[in-house]
């Protein structure tokens, strides 16, 4: 079987725009054709904000399940190496009903135990050290210097773990994203099984200090605080809920740091205003989601015939829904195209609607709105670089932010 890094670059094919520079074709779908089906994707694209929240609220119409997929890879040496971690097997996100349950549950009893104002005073600790490490530089990159180690360290605190983990964890995490959705040649993908057993292996021994010695951090509550009357979690799905939690918990919130960044220095009125008046920060935040979101698109797929504006849908298709569209679509939004930094209401869908609506908002809230609001007090005269290209991360399955921004000061 092809695996699915490699099978996803080859059938986007010409669709490789939605994700370099997605928004004039999103604009096009949602006037011309909001329910399309793509033969690059062999999906239905779905594209209008409303299609996008009713597809999001009927789950049994509209399956998470397959939303991702086990480690698979044809080449018998990288079999190899993965057989010697825990076989990856399907989590919150790919799952529907009392199966997602499971899964959701000690999530949520985990969000319900994190002090508010505690972890608040811890995320302002750690960036606050990054930033004492990188102010007397007078430039970074935001990425590599700032939102990757910040972001990294405040899950790895979430989950319990030593902040001396966290640059195995960061490198980890990133293997296991590339693992799933970055072709690569057979070297670099055996390095990155490679590492991504020992991350498994890393998280299998956190799980057994945490059945031995209990704590309150999030892997305690998976082990100790599931569903109740449900089948318990079983070893290879905690690692591999642990595993994701670890790349999902920072990942998209290093884009959102990285995309609100570009947004606010586009324009340096924007960056005055924020600096000027620092109590608007959660609008800034909650329309820097919108207008520019880290996670694109997901797929779904459909258990029954059904029909979505207008359109047949047979069961057993996919679909891709393109939350970033939605977010700029005029029906929902007053001029969608404009960054409108006291936007009210702002319900974009940056984090998902209904049953799968991110378990982890709380937090990457928390992170950007505290990251960015110590930026604005302590750099106002913070500056994209000359050496700022735009590039963004490879264009798979809905991911968007950049590889790099060069800023000074």
């Amino acid at each position: 079987m092809t695996n699915i890094a490699e099978s996803t670059q080859q059938r986007f094919g010409e669709m490789s725009a939605l994700f370099a520079d997605p928004y004039p074709l999103y604009r096009h779908l949602r006037d011309e054709e909001p329910v399309k089906f793509s033969p690059e994707l062999n999906a239905w694209v779905v594209s209008r904000y409303n299609d996008i929240k009713a597809v999001c609220g009927d789950p049994e119409t509209f399956s998470s399940r397959g939303l991702t997929h086990p480690f698979d890879d044809p080449h018998p040496a990288v079999a190899e190496v993965l057989a010697t971690g825990y076989p990856m097997v399907p989590i919150a996100i790919s799952t529907d009903g009392e199966a997602h349950a499971r899964f959701r549950h000690p999530y949520v009893q985990a969000m319900a135990q994190t002090r508010t104002k505690e972890f608040s005073s811890a995320v302002d600790c750690v960036v606050d050290r990054h930033l004492d490490r990188i102010v007397p530089l007078g430039k970074c990159d935001v990425i590599a210097d700032l939102a990757r180690p910040v972001t990294v360290e405040v899950i790895l605190r979430f989950m319990g773990i030593s902040a001396e983990h966290i640059e195995d964890a960061s490198r980890w995490s990133r293997d296991l994203v590339s693992f799933l959705f970055a072709p690569a040649e057979l070297d670099e993908r055996l390095r990155q099984a490679r590492n991504l057993v020992a991350f498994q292996h890393f998280i299998a021994d956190e799980i057994e200090e945490r059945r031995a010695r209990p704590t309150s951090d999030v892997i305690s509550v998976m082990v100790h605080e599931q569903l109740p009357d449900a089948e318990p979690l079983s070893m290879n799905e905690i690692v591999s809920a642990l595993c994701g939690l670890v790349m999902a918990g920072h990942k998209t919130t290093i884009d959102t740091v990285g995309n609100g960044l570009a947004v606010l220095l586009a324009e340096p009125a924007r960056w005055a205003q924020l600096c000027a008046d620092p109590s608007t920060i959660e609008t800034v935040v909650e329309e820097i989601l919108r207008y520019d979101a880290p996670l694109q698109g997901l797929w779904r797929t459909t258990t029954r015939d059904t029909t979505l504006s207008g359109v047949s849908i047979p069961a057993g298709c996919r679909l891709f829904i393109l939350f970033g569209s939605g977010n700029r679509d005029a029906e929902a939004f007053d001029s969608p195209d404009q960054v409108r930094i006291d936007r009210m209401p702002n319900r974009h869908l940056s984090f998902g609607h209904g049953a799968h609506f991110c378990i982890g908002a709380p937090l990457a809230r928390a992170e950007v709105q505290k990251l960015l609001a110590r930026l604005a007090e302590r750099l106002p005269n913070l500056s994209l670089s000359p050496e700022f290209t735009g590039e963004r991360h490879t264009p798979v399955l809905g991911f968007h932010g950049y590889t790099q921004l060069p800023v000074e000061w």
